[in-house]
Order: structure tokens, then C-alpha cells, then sequence
């Protein structure tokens, strides 16, 4: 006989089989609380008020957002480096033809990227004072040529979803790239951003300064001064003419008594 009490667990004791013919009891069912979906039509609405949204919020940026116009100053100039493009971003009629390697502007360039834009395209054509027609053979005859110092001009650009084209007045530094129109003898553009230059409003971009004529360097590149048509200058003055000389009067000769 053991020593341990009987309840020790340790101890095993034999479970009594269950009389035969006797049915287990009864298991109780328990209902767990099922998740309701969402049926489709809602899902179907949420997706359109989202799409709604998002086609709202295109509009309003497109068409509130966008720069309608380019209000400064009218008497405002603004001064251009030779390296830039234009001073509003996104006004650019192209992306830069200049190849600094070759020292030219690159003509099959500037026809590609103005014929993949037909809105700037036809603000370019119309600037520049040509029609579709003579396109080609008008960028055909252009040639680099670079600012032989300061020059006023009237520069344009486009914005491609706002207002195209607009003007504004600038002064370019020597040593800007342009297209030249050989032809007429004028700057017809810039390189950099193929923006078309004419001549300058005076005021208030008036060249106080007479500039002297520029050299010409050998080929591909050359120096150019003239802008579309010539810059324009002060009326000269006529001077007030010279009063004569006041007459100087003789001697009086006089007798001396004896």
C-alpha cells in the first residue's frame, strides 16, 4: 500500500467505462456574430465619389492654376545671360538648340521640336512672320550668330496650357546665341529656347548708348548687333547756332597838342 495521499497526482486511478447503451450528452452549439459586408453598390459608390474627386481636382488645377497672363511692370526690363533661357519657366518655345561643342544651333532640332507642338508651332510661324509653307526653307536658311554685346529686344514665349504667345521687354548679354535670318539681315530668335526676338519698345527699353559695329568672325559662328529691324535710338538734337563774335572797336587815334 502507498504511503501517498490520494490526491497526490502522481497517483493514477483507473476511469470506471461508461455503461453500454448510454448516449453521450447533448454538445451546445454556439453561434459566433457573422461580419456583414459592405454589399458591391456601396463599394461601387465610394469608387465613383473618389474618381470624382480626382477628375474635380484635374480641373481645378488645370484651368485655375494655369498662368493666364504675365502681368509685371510694363515698365520693367528684364536682363538676360547669355546662358539662360527665358525668364519665366515654362514659357520656352523649345528646349535648347544651341550645341556648345559645334558652336551652332541646330536647325533639324528646332524644326522637330517646333513640329511636335503645334501650338507653339503656329505662335512661332506667326511671330516670325511666315506661313507653314515656307517653314522649312526658312529654318533652312538660318545661321548662328552671337550678340556682340548689349542688346534690347522684345522677347515672347508660350505657356503650354496658358497664355501663348506674350511679349515683354528684356536686354540680352553679349555672347547670346541666336538665329539670324541672313536674308533680311535680322535676329530672328534665340537659341536657347528658340523665343522670337524683335525689336525693342522705347520706352522703356531705349539703348541710350549709339553701339558700334560689330566684327565678323570666321564661320560657323559670327558676331551680330543688328536686331529686327534696328534698335531704336534718340532723335539727335540740333545744336543752337553760335552767336557771332561781338565787334571789337578801333582805336580812336587823338591829336597831341604842340
Amino acid at each position: 500500500m502507498s504511503d501517498l495521499p490520494p490526491d497526490d497526482p502522481q497517483v493514477t486511478q483507473p476511469v470506471p467505462p461508461e455503461p453500454a447503451g448510454r448516449r453521450p450528452a447533448p454538445t451546445e452549439r454556439i453561434r459566433v456574430a457573422r461580419q456583414r459586408r459592405p454589399p458591391p453598390s456601396l463599394w461601387a459608390f465610394l469608387g465613383l465619389l473618389v474618381g470624382a474627386g480626382l477628375l474635380i481636382g484635374f480641373v481645378l488645377g488645370h484651368f485655375i492654376g494655369r498662368p493666364r497672363s504675365v502681368a509685371f511692370d510694363p515698365n520693367l526690363v528684364l536682363f538676360e545671360p547669355a546662358s539662360s533661357t527665358i525668364p519665366f519657366a515654362g514659357a520656352e518655345f523649345t528646349a535648347n538648340t544651341f550645341d556648345p561643342q559645334r558652336g551652332t544651333c541646330d536647325r533639324a532640332r528646332l524644326k522637330q521640336l517646333l513640329r511636335a507642338d503645334q501650338r507653339r508651332f503656329n505662335a512661332w510661324i506667326r511671330l516670325v512672320g511666315i506661313d507653314a509653307t515656307q517653314f522649312d526653307a526658312f529654318v533652312d536658311r538660318l545661321e548662328t550668330a552671337k550678340l556682340a554685346g548689349l542688346s534690347p529686344v522684345t522677347n515672347h514665349g508660350c505657356f503650354a496650357s496658358g497664355e501663348c504667345p506674350f511679349s515683354f521687354q528684356s536686354v540680352l548679354a553679349s555672347g547670346t546665341p541666336v538665329w539670324r535670318d541672313p536674308a533680311q539681315g535680322r535676329i530672328v530668335a534665340k537659341c536657347g529656347c528658340s523665343n522670337p526676338l524683335s525689336a525693342p519698345q522705347c520706352p522703356p527699353n531705349c539703348n541710350s548708348a549709339t553701339a558700334a559695329p560689330a566684327a565678323a568672325t570666321p564661320a560657323p559662328t559670327r558676331a551680330e548687333q543688328t536686331l529686327p529691324p534696328a534698335s531704336p535710338s534718340r532723335a539727335p538734337t540740333t545744336p543752337a547756332p553760335t552767336p557771332p563774335p561781338a565787334a571789337t572797336p578801333e582805336p580812336v587815334a587823338t591829336a597831341t597838342p604842340p
